[in-house]
């Protein structure tokens, strides 16, 4: 949470609402991250003198701007140019599925089903926002086009989800397991 956090303020200042928008807005196909989890990494690097904040009133309500500081870039930049990691991925739908076979054939199909429908929305979603033509300021245009990238990637593994799901309902629909007791 603390490099997104520093990317995002790399762009501009913003609010933890704002930062909170953008993670939630499924435009951010690597990453979500909860209210909570901002703040405790807001004040982690407010602490470490990373960002800096600054009281503003906009429409009539008091808010904190967050912006990255010299040792904030430094830091951000330094983790940016480390190699990248192969990473075992967190994926719940795909824990579950390890331990199906104690599941009722019904149920099965219903959690594959259902996280279908939840895949196709979020592909829907991501399509939306690609086609969305917006105007990128030409000193930002760099960033955004590797921005843009990560959510072709999104688009391309919710569509590989789909594809795999699909055929693993198919699959669980003509199994033909006896069922146990147990």
């Amino acid at each position: 949470m603390i490099y997104i956090i520093l990317g995002l303020l790399m762009l501009k200042p913003l609010t933890i609402y704002e930062m909170s928008r953008i993670l939630q807005g499924k435009v951010s196909p690597f990453y979500s991250g909860s209210y909570g989890s901002i703040q405790a990494a807001l004040k982690k690097l407010t602490e470490q003198l990373d960002i800096a904040s600054e009281s503003i009133i906009e429409n009539g309500r008091n808010k904190k701007k967050y912006s990255i500081t010299k040792s904030g870039k430094e830091q951000f930049m330094n983790w940016l140019e480390t190699d990248f990691l192969i990473d075992n991925f967190k994926n719940d739908a795909l824990t579950k599925v390890f331990f199906f076979g104690f599941l009722e054939k019904s149920k099965q199909v219903s959690s594959i089903s259902n996280y279908l429908t939840s895949l196709e929305e979020t592909l829907i979603d991501y399509k939306n926002h690609k086609a969305y033509k917006r105007t990128i300021p030409i000193e930002l245009e760099k960033v955004a086009f590797y921005q843009y990238q990560t959510l072709e990637y999104g688009i391309f593994q919710i569509e590989s989800e789909i594809e795999f799901y699909k055929k693993l309902l198919k699959e669980v629909k003509h199994e033909n397991f006896e069922e146990e007791r147990l």
